[in-house]
Formats: C-alpha cells, sequence, structure tokens
C-alpha cells in the first residue's frame, strides 16, 4: 500500500489512503474555480470545502478557519492533491514514455536527427 507524506507549515503529516471517497474529494476541490467564477459559490464556500478536505486529510493541521491564514489554507490543499495525484502523474508519463521510445530510437529517426545535425 502506498504511503503519503505531506509538509505543511514545517510540520509533517501521514496522508490517509487514497480512497475512492479522497479521490471524490480531490475532484471536488478540482471544480471549486470553476464554480466560483461561475457565480455558484463564494469564496467562504470555497475557503469552506478547503478546510472541511484538510480537517479529513490532515486533522489538526489548521485548528479554526476563521484564524487560519487563507494563503497558507490554499497552499496546504494544494500541496495535499499534489501528493495523492503524483503516483498517478508518474505512472502515466511512464506509460506515455514507454511508447515514444521505440520510435526515438528507430532508424529513421536516428537518420533525421542526423540530418537536422548536419544541416545546422
Amino acid at each position: 500500500m502506498a504511503s503519503y507524506r505531506v509538509t505543511i507549515n514545517n510540520k509533517t503529516y501521514e496522508l490517509p489512503p487514497c480512497t475512492l471517497s479522497i479521490e471524490e474529494r480531490i475532484e471536488e476541490m478540482s471544480r471549486t474555480d470553476k464554480r466560483y467564477n461561475a457565480g455558484e459559490i463564494t469564496v467562504r464556500d470555497v475557503r469552506q470545502m478547503q478546510f472541511d478536505f484538510l480537517s479529513t486529510c490532515v486533522p489538526g493541521a489548521f485548528e479554526d478557519i476563521e484564524t487560519a491564514d487563507m494563503n497558507d489554507l490554499l497552499a496546504a490543499t494544494l500541496s495535499v492533491i499534489s501528493v495523492y495525484t503524483a503516483p498517478a502523474i508518474k505512472a502515466k508519463n511512464e506509460a506515455m514514455l514507454s511508447q515514444i521510445k521505440p520510435v526515438m530510437n528507430s532508424p529513421e529517426m536516428k537518420t533525421a536527427a542526423a540530418i537536422i545535425k548536419a544541416a545546422k
């Protein structure tokens, strides 16, 4: 099982497993800007959703939404999402590279690279 750690305000936290529920919360976070810009939710709603998300993932990182620094709240939310999504992004990139490498190492591509190099 994967383990996830995030540092918030110079303190390291162990995150819970990336369950379906966590993924749904991440998806909800990804839609907040669009909903805010569309006037569907207020900035307070956005910050409350971030606070609730963080309270689930890193209990105690922020004691109270009213006294929390909103920039720290946003940065922490983005950090948690980044930690959770990093393995999937890495796997996707490796899958794409495995498809590209044979093409890049093909004789045709090596010939094309040599022609371009000679033309310089």
